[in-house]
């Protein structure tokens, strides 16, 4: 009996003993089951975040690739007077290729209109439509120019082609000289943009992006679940939100792994139990156990994470435990190691930058420390192989339940060629891009920065002879290639001078600005011969000697001109003094050009308005036959006075207007009162006679000139065939000689006469006259001049007259005023002659009286 009790004692201390450890290993089943879970989540924190971050980084990375390549686009517009079609396709071309999913590239005018976008291929319904066409546009534009900075909107609907996409739009506001002149106009298309990005994350990451105004506008289609990660995206002016979450899916998939997990721990615990209740005197550790649980977790989160990593260096340091690790990515990235049980900061002293350290180190232990939560910083790593590579390290603290830090990790990723193509832009900013030599803007900064210091410098203005006859004849190529050997040979003479910068001001125009004058002249004269010497020696290009000549301009600071302006307007003037007296040589600035400056500044204004004030006056100066002393016609000479300059010589007045472009207007009033006069001629009682009209090169440069000339013809009705002859100088006609004999033949079907005038004192090539429909050869009164006052001037006339006659041409010999050149000129066989010996040019109400006197 005594037995039996004992052994019930025995057996219900043995139950009570399993039951308690039944208790015990429920209660520590839970424990290990929420921490095992609490570690699921805090890993699934950590992943998502460093998904965030990577994400966050890609498209600021990429739209900021875009902002700066429209920005560069800029300064070509800037630079160029204008930029032509063919510049704008292929520079909108290159960056297409290089930048991530652009949709086209438009240029806007200052009315904000369309004129130019690359591909035109489906986009051509975009020329000729205003920026402006909805509220938020309108918005944007307004704030660009307001503030002369890019902006970027935020997302909406456009129309591309045949289908809607979701357009980022960035805007680029082009200002010339504080003037706004227009924009340039990137769009992406952010749907194609956002799901190439994005895709490899979407299978197992629910994103969501919302715009600054906080709506939706990206999504995977998919529900949150917690953790999630939220972080701003800055977008130049604008501030997005993105929330990344794991998969839900993964999450019960994780919740049914834990119940699973759950009911094969109890069937191994009851194996466990009738194990024990055989071998009581055997029992596991149990902290042990927990223990190797817990570091065999922590190891499994870090290889995870680097595996996530991808392309990017992911690192963690353990404060609590003084533990550091790095992926293997820094060895494929860098080329060198870092011994994760070494001295970390002596290490990272050995591979930074110099430059780079103090920052660094600073950055890194103001996260340890807690004085910062969060953190990114660019820096420079040496490469095993040579040189530096840049990176960009983004990374987190993390804090105990008191605040303390006690891990602190992130990614790290390659950013070389991003700060390449930043260096790249900085350097297209301030440099010429055919010939490396600083550009208009960094020249131009660079005398502001002298003149700021109010310290003695010069300007020289360098301008090639005759550079465009170069272009015309063989070539932009031809003329790019010795642009650039004039580069070289001025870098080598500038890099003989301490105190000189040197830049491109623009197509075949140099800017030499020189320091620490002494004695002023005489330098600056050295070196303007040093320059004259460099020129005259021959360029090889392609196997052919080529001989150019300069000209140049000198301004001194303070003496010609107190700021940049006026210094480089007053070296400009000088060079082109320089041209006028004869190229290849250099002039200073000094009082007569600079009353000649203001004398044409005068002329200028006043001439915009002459036409509409009514200021020009046609005289006539009547043409004589030599045969019978008849009148043949009359040359058209334009007149003008101004209330304030009086009257003005045409040599004056002509000039700057052709300089100007204002002899078109001009032109076309001469040649429409002409027509006026012919017409009322025709119609009056007088006789029906010529009128010869003279036609400039700008007026010829025109794109329309023959078809204003078609449609004055149409608007009078004129017999132009006998009643009008266009006269051209030989200079005029040389400049572009191939279009402007088409223009002449053009005209000469129509029935105009072609007369050439001043002949001899320009080419005087006598084999072009055989293509060109010319019915007249004037001869130059400077060579009427020297009729009987030498022999070589009398056979030079002589010659002319002879030559005009075997080609089947009239002769009007001008400038005729007394009688023994008349005479001459009828032994000689002249048909035709003009001036004052007839009549000096006469105005329009004395015409008739003069034709009725004569006839």
């Amino acid at each position: 009996m005594l037995s039996k009790i004992k052994l019930r004692i025995k057996n219900n201390a043995v139950m009570l003993f399993i039951a308690v450890q039944m208790i015990l290993f429920m209660f520590a089943f839970m424990h290990a089951g929420k921490i095992f879970y609490a570690q699921k989540v805090k890993k699934e924190s950590e992943r998502v975040n460093e998904i965030g971050i990577q994400i966050v980084n890609k498209i600021e990375k990429d739209i900021g690739m875009n902002i700066s390549a429209i920005e560069l686009m800029e300064y070509y517009f800037i630079e160029d007077k204008a930029i032509s079609l063919e510049k704008f396709n292929s520079t909108a071309k290159y960056y297409m290729e290089k930048l991530p999913n652009i949709v086209y590239v438009q240029h806007k005018n200052k009315d904000t209109v369309t004129d130019m976008v690359y591909p035109i291929e489906g986009n051509e319904n975009l020329i000729g439509r205003s920026l402006i066409e909805r509220a938020e546009v309108e918005k944007a534009v307004e704030e660009a120019i307001r503030e002369r900075k890019v902006t970027v909107n935020d997302p909406y609907d456009l129309k591309y082609i045949d289908r809607e996409i979701k357009g980022l739009v960035i805007r680029c506001p082009i200002f010339k000289n504080g003037d706004f002149e227009g924009f340039l106009v990137c769009v992406m298309d952010l749907d194609v943009y956002l799901h190439d990005t994005l895709k490899a994350y979407l299978r197992n990451y629910n994103i969501t992006i919302y715009d600054s105004e906080g709506r939706l506008f990206y999504e995977n289609g998919m529900e949150h679940s917690n953790p999630a990660y939220e972080q701003k995206i800055q977008i130049e002016n604008h501030e997005w939100s993105i929330k990344v979450s794991g998969s839900k899916i993964g999450m019960d998939i994780v919740h049914r792994n834990m119940i699973f997990h759950a009911i094969a721990a109890a069937a191994l615990f009851v194996l466990f139990l009738a194990m024990q209740l055989k071998i009581m005197n055997k029992n596991k550790n149990i902290s042990e156990l927990k223990r190797l649980r817990k570091e065999l977790q922590r190891k499994e989160e870090r290889y995870t994470r680097a595996v996530d990593g991808v392309n990017d260096v992911i690192w963690e340091f353990d404060i609590e435990n003084e533990e550091f690790f790095i992926s293997d990515n820094w060895t494929r990235i860098t080329g060198r190691s870092i011994d994760v049980r070494g001295n970390l900061l002596e290490q990272l002293k050995e591979q930074l930058h110099p430059a780079d350290i103090k920052n660094s180190l600073k950055v890194f232990r103001d996260a340890k420390y807690g004085r910062a939560d969060s953190y990114s910083h660019d820096f420079r790593v040496s490469h095993a192989l040579g040189g530096y590579k840049w990176m960009h390290i983004r990374g987190q603290s993390y804090r105990d339940e008191l605040g303390a830090v006690i891990k602190v990790a992130g990614s790290i990723a390659d950013i070389t060629k991003k700060k390449e193509s930043e260096e790249y832009v900085r350097y297209i900013a301030k440099h010429d891009e055919l010939t490396g030599l600083l550009n208009r803007r960094s020249g131009i900064e660079a005398l502001e920065s002298n003149i700021d210091l109010e310290t003695d410098c010069a300007v020289i203005f360098v301008d090639i002879d005759n550079f465009k006859r170069i272009n015309d004849t063989l070539g932009h190529g031809f003329g790019d290639n010795i642009l650039v050997q004039i580069s070289i040979r001025f870098k080598e003479l500038g890099s003989r001078f301490r105190q000189v910068t040197l830049s491109r001001f623009g197509g075949d125009e140099f800017l030499f600005i020189v320091y620490d004058l002494l004695d002023k002249e005489c330098k600056l004269g050295d070196i303007c011969n040093m320059i004259l010497d460099e020129i005259r020696h021959p360029f090889n290009i392609d196997g052919k000697h080529i001989y150019i000549t300069a000209s140049m301009g000198i301004a001194v600071y303070p003496d010609d001109g107190e700021d940049k302006i006026t210094l480089l307007k007053n070296a400009d003037a000088a060079m082109y003094s320089a041209k006028e007296t004869g190229k290849n040589r250099y002039q200073f600035f000094n009082s007569t050009i600079g009353e000649e400056i203001s004398r044409k500044a005068d002329i200028e204004i006043n001439l915009r308005h002459a036409v509409e004030l009514g200021e020009f006056e046609l005289h006539y100066q009547p043409q004589h036959s030599l045969k019978d002393d008849a009148i043949t016609g009359f040359e058209a000479l334009l007149r003008w006075e101004n209330a304030q300059l009086g009257r003005v010589s045409p040599l004056e007045f002509i000039k700057v207007a052709e300089e100007t472009g204002q002899i078109i207007e001009i032109g076309r009033w001469v040649f429409e009162e002409a027509l006026e006069k012919v017409k009322q001629m025709c119609n009056s009682s007088s006789e029906c006679k010529k009128i010869g009209i003279n036609i400039s090169a700008t007026e010829l440069e025109e794109e329309s000139f023959v078809d204003n000339i078609k449609a004055k013809i149409a608007k009078y009705g004129v017999d132009f065939s006998k009643n009008i002859e266009i006269e051209i100088t030989e200079n005029v006609l040389m400049k572009d000689f191939e279009r402007n004999s088409k223009i002449l033949s053009e005209l000469s079907t129509m029935g105009f006469k072609i007369a050439l005038d001043d002949f001899g004192t320009g080419y005087s090539s006598f084999s072009y006259l055989q293509s060109l429909p010319v019915d007249t050869l004037k001869i130059d009164k400077a060579f009427i001049d020297n009729i009987n006052v030498s022999e070589k001037g009398t056979s030079i006339v002589e010659g002319i007259i002879r030559l005009a006659h075997s080609m089947k041409m009239n002769v009007i010999a001008e400038g005729v005023e007394d009688k023994d050149k008349l005479e001459f000129l009828k032994r000689a066989g002249c048909d035709i002659v003009q001036g004052y010996y007839y009549s000096k040019p006469m105005k329009e109400d004395e015409l008739e009286s003069y034709i009725e006197m004569n006839n």
